[in-house]
């Protein structure tokens, strides 16, 4: 099955932080504004958790999918 995340920044400042998916599988960042599929490829994960950098520009918000 295939998980599915979101990630919002609700402030006006940038924002870069570690994203906490639960699952292991393939990282993809979906951008709905463009259609952009982006694979992150480093990641850690452990005890059943994914964790990964995330970059969020202000008021951006991003569709995160784990694939299996």
């Amino acid at each position: 099955p295939t998980r599915r995340s979101a990630d919002l920044n609700e402030s006006n400042q940038r924002q870069e932080r570690t994203a906490t998916v639960a699952g292991n599988g393939l990282v993809q960042v979906w951008d709905a504004e463009n259609g952009k599929i982006i694979p992150i490829s480093k990641t850690n994960t452990q005890n059943g958790v994914t964790k990964f950098l995330l970059d969020l520009l202000p008021y951006e918000s991003r569709l995160i999918v784990l694939k299996k």
